[in-house]
């Protein structure tokens, strides 16, 4: 029956319809379906047992055996179970797969320090966009842009926090170098976001493009907030990805990256990897080297 709850999740609970539904709801549906399919599992097993036992399949028996109240205790107690477990797994989803339990467990209660990749992710020509739109379809469109973001996923892609119409992504150094997933995951959300053009021309009346900046470097991760506790990343390497995020536009670039991540690339022969130049990047004393990727 676990097997079953989990194909369940994975082939019907995956779909996009149930991706934006809001939490309660997605939570009252799952329940409702698991409490249905643990009752009809149940009575069948139940059925097919008594049968073996009597020889015979008598229903007055088997419903007089039905209707003990220890009949309906399993019944009440998976449904209650389902319910927390539902639960659980949208908080879980609230602050990003795993960091509930690192957040119960007070792993980053202490800061600590790290190595991992960011990607700054931004949307093109927000400005004239929300000018064309109003601030209400926008909201609509980045709704819709960071659902597809799920594709990410398949890239060991973890998403760090939304910030407007920006979202940061992060990898562990293993994760992200790992077959080039830092870099194959921005250009697999713009293949996506174009195979769904239809979608957004009739909805919008446009195809949302991202521009992005990639650093690494050292970070500390650390727990912080009282009224509302999340956990958060400190650190230059974050502000460099941002500004290097903000140069795509000077330089007519989708994707741009930073010398560091640069050298820890080894099969430089997959992408196009060009110097656009050193630039004196805000903050900074010594020009950085960056490099577009196509």
């Amino acid at each position: 029956m676990g097997i079953l709850y989990a194909l369940a999740d994975i082939t019907i609970f995956e779909r996009r319809i149930f991706r934006v539904m809001s939490y309660g709801r997605l939570i009252l549906i799952k329940s409702i379906f698991y409490i249905i399919f643990f009752a009809f599992t149940t009575t069948l097993t139940n059925l097919i047992s008594f049968s073996i036992y009597y020889g015979n399949l008598d229903f007055v028996l088997w419903a007089k055996n039905a209707a003990r109240v220890s009949w309906y205790v399993p019944i009440v107690y998976v449904s209650l179970v389902c319910i927390m477990v539902n639960i659980l797994k949208q908080i879980d989803l609230k602050f990003g797969p795993g960091n509930l339990l690192n957040l119960l467990l007070g792993k980053f209660h202490k800061p600590r320090q790290d190595h991992r990749i960011f990607m700054f992710l931004d949307l093109k020509s927000s400005t004239a966009i929300a000018e064309k739109l109003g601030h209400i379809q926008v909201s609509r469109l980045l709704q819709d842009c960071f659902t597809d973001l799920t594709v990410v996923r398949d890239y060991k892609a973890e998403i760090y926090q939304y910030v407007g119409d920006e979202v940061v992504l992060s990898w562990s150094m293993s994760n992200g170098l790992e077959n080039l997933n830092c870099i194959k995951a921005y250009f697999r959300f713009q293949q996506f976001l174009e195979s769904r053009s239809d979608f957004y021309m009739k909805k919008f009346g446009l195809v949302p493009f991202f521009k992005a900046g990639l650093n690494v470097g050292d970070v500390t991760i650390a727990e912080v907030g009282q009224i509302k506790r999340e956990i958060a990343f400190h650190g230059d390497t974050l502000n460099t990805a941002s500004r290097i995020q903000g140069k795509c536009n000077e330089y007519k670039k989708s994707l741009l990256l930073s010398q560091v991540l640069y050298e820890f690339i080894e099969d430089k022969e997959e992408f196009e990897i060009n110097l656009v130049g050193e630039v004196m990047l805000r903050g900074k004393t010594q020009p950085q080297k960056i490099y577009s990727i196509d």
